[in-house]
């Protein structure tokens, strides 16, 4: 008669029985000692040296091995392994996070970067669109054009404005006329301010002092001629200095 010998003991009866299917699915087979007394209470099992699993001498080598392989049985082996596993998995891990962060930052750079040239500037804005005249002030006083058309056939659409302001990319641009057809003056955009210029360049008309347009000694249209601060409400558009004001919307 074959002896038979312990491979492993176990604390608890339901891990020899997982064991004890693990090795009889191998075609090994195998004996459980003790049980019964484990099944009593759970203190006995330290006493008597827990749920014995015992095998042929013969199948002892085999057995152990699979349940090694298993991961029934836990080497010193196995845990290097597993600690082995654990350190290359948070290498991983913190390599794949770092080159994730590197490229989120990157792709975070890149639409950063190629979005500043795309953020509309003020000139931008005036560009995009034509702007209706709303009204104009100068001191208290509430400056009315009139643009006389410079094509008598031309068709007015009662959805258009009739009076507007355009802004032109070229640095030229088109202001209501005071009983005269539209005006065509300079403008350009620096430190955040609009200067509208006449054409002929004449700088000593872009003053704030208006009171000869007023008593009729210089044309109406040198109102315009000066340094505004630019403000974009929703659909409008406010020129602002110190004595003048200018609304329009789009």
């Amino acid at each position: 008669m074959e002896n038979w010998i312990q491979l492993i003991s176990f604390t608890f009866p339901h891990e020899a029985h997982l064991a004890k299917a693990k090795l009889e699915s191998e075609g090994i087979e195998t004996i459980l000692r003790d049980e019964l007394t484990t099944q009593v209470h759970n203190f006995y099992s330290n006493a008597i040296g827990g749920v014995k699993l015992l095998v042929k001498e013969s199948d002892f080598n085999q057995a152990y091995t699979i349940l090694k392989d298993s991961r029934i049985i836990i080497t010193d082996e196995n845990r290097k392994d597993e600690h082995l596993q654990e350190r290359l998995s948070n290498i991983f891990k913190s390599r794949y996070f770092f080159l994730l962060t590197i490229i989120i930052a990157l792709v975070g750079l890149t639409v950063i970067l190629f979005s500043i040239p795309t953020i509309p500037t003020r000139a931008d804005k005036l560009t995009f669109h034509e702007w209706c005249f709303d009204r104009m002030y100068y001191q208290d006083f509430e400056v009315i054009p009139s643009t006389l058309p410079s094509d008598e056939s031309q068709i007015i659409f009662v959805d258009k404005c009739w009076e507007k302001i355009i802004f032109f990319k070229n640095g030229l641009m088109q202001l209501p006329g005071f009983e005269t057809e539209k005006i065509i003056a300079k403008w350009k955009v620096e430190n955040k301010k609009l200067s509208i210029i006449p054409l002929n360049d004449n700088l000593s008309l872009v003053t704030e002092n208006k009171d000869n347009v007023l008593i009729y000694k210089e044309p109406l249209e040198n109102l315009y001629y000066g340094v505004y601060e630019i403000k974009f409400e929703d659909l409008s558009l406010i020129l602002e200095s110190e004595r003048r004001m200018i609304y329009a919307y789009r």
